[in-house]
């Protein structure tokens, strides 16, 4: 046990230091040559496979060469992934150069995506050749195979639709052009898409899954992390559904979340689309915008219109005040009229006899209270169909 944790410590000061290196660089590497067996030229083309490993998939695939020097391969594996990755869900491939083994270790969700029999090819392919080079290319080929086989279908690199989609028809031309521009606008000065899609059916599909694959086979989100939000509104079923993805995941937190969807949908169900849609756009752009600045969305911002709200209550209970001193001073004029308590003081006397009297049943009154439903969730972590992690709400209108 404590040459574990000593190994474990150990591992952790070799990679954090070298770390420092790669995190400094422009673009990411996937590709961790300690033992200084690959050339430049191959480092780069092996990385080219794993960025595409990254992009296609939702995954991370690191391939490490080192001198484990007696360290539990296993949990330098893992170490390493959790320092250099930041994705939940990944592949590592480690080598010990020196004894010559090599381990296969899956994290997150990739760890349910392979049986061990799959496992057990993709490190097969990777011993296969003589050259690390040539492994390590088997490596990523046969990674993207068994990928291809479980049915993990391919994000594209680039955004393949606007960020306004009204596939229903509910807008018109104007207020297309002008939400697209202020969507447009928005997204290029955060570096992060903001973008609304209606369609006319979610095919069987939960609002909230068809939301997570829309975006992502659609191939929304803005720079190496793929940052976006997206609205989704569907027709047929009147569903909405918002998916985040990258820096929008971590923007839109559960108070943001319930803020954005709280706003929007008060004009959904006046089915005020556009409007709907300008109010999410500027709502994204403000909490997005906080988050950037080093200052959350927090309940505090959610509650920013109390003030109003107080000073309408004010208002209110001033006017009542006022208007009864008005009614007070009315009244007390009133100098010769005096209240009677009983009915019998207003007949005369011996005036009126009754000969029968009988109780009749003429209506009856029935309160009703209506038992309100939820029709939303709040803001939460899941996997869409592609891997990747999402954070999102959805509900009706």
């Amino acid at each position: 046990m404590k040459k574990r944790v000593f190994s474990l410590f150990i591992a952790l000061f070799i990679i954090c230091g070298c770390a420092l290196t790669v995190s400094a660089a422009e673009d990411k590497s996937y590709i961790i040559d300690y033992s200084l067996v690959l050339s430049d030229e191959e480092k780069t083309e092996l990385n080219s496979l794993a960025k595409q490993v990254c992009s296609n998939y939702g995954i991370e695939a690191y391939a490490v060469t080192t001198e484990l020097d007696g360290l539990d391969i296993a949990v330098y594996a893992d170490t390493l992934f959790s320092v250099e990755s930041n994705k939940s869900d990944g592949v590592v491939l480690v080598t010990d150069t020196v004894d010559f083994t090599y381990y296969v270790h899956t994290v997150g969700r990739a760890e349910n995506m392979f049986s061990d029999s799959q496992l057990n090819k993709i490190g097969s392919a990777y011993g296969d050749e003589e050259t690390y080079y040539e492994r390590f290319k088997n490596f990523y080929n046969e990674l993207s195979y068994q990928l291809d086989l479980n049915g993990v279908d391919t994000i594209p690199q680039e955004r393949q639709k606007p960020r306004l989609v009204d596939d229903a028809g509910i807008l018109t031309e104007t207020e297309k052009t002008d939400l697209t521009a202020k969507l447009d606008e928005i997204s290029e000065r955060l570096q992060c898409d903001v973008a609304v899609a209606v369609v006319n059916s979610l095919e069987g599909k939960t609002a909230q899954a068809f939301a997570d694959d829309y975006y992502d086979y659609n191939g929304y989100g803005m720079g190496s992390g793929d940052d976006g939000v997206l609205l989704l509104l569907s027709m047929s079923e009147r569903k909405w559904a918002v998916s985040t993805y990258g820096t929008a995941f971590s923007a839109i937190n559960d108070t943001a979340m319930d803020y954005l969807t709280d706003n929007f949908t008060a004009y959904l169900r006046d089915d005020e689309y556009y409007t709907a849609f300008e109010t999410y756009a500027d709502d994204c752009d403000t909490i997005i915008t906080k988050y950037e600045n080093g200052t959350p969305f927090s309940e505090k911002d959610a509650k920013g219109n109390l003030p109003i709200v107080r000073n309408i209550i004010i208002s209110v209970i001033a006017g009542l005040i006022i208007s009864f001193i008005i009614t007070f001073a009315m009244k007390s004029k009133l100098k010769t009229v005096r209240r009677k308590y009983n009915a019998s003081d207003y007949t005369v006397p011996g005036s009126m006899n009754i000969t029968n009297s009988s109780d009749m049943y003429l209506y009856r009154t029935v309160s009703k209270v209506k038992i309100e439903k939820n029709d939303g969730g709040g803001s939460s972590s899941h996997t869409s169909s592609s891997g990747r992690s999402h954070g999102g709400s959805s509900g009706s209108f």
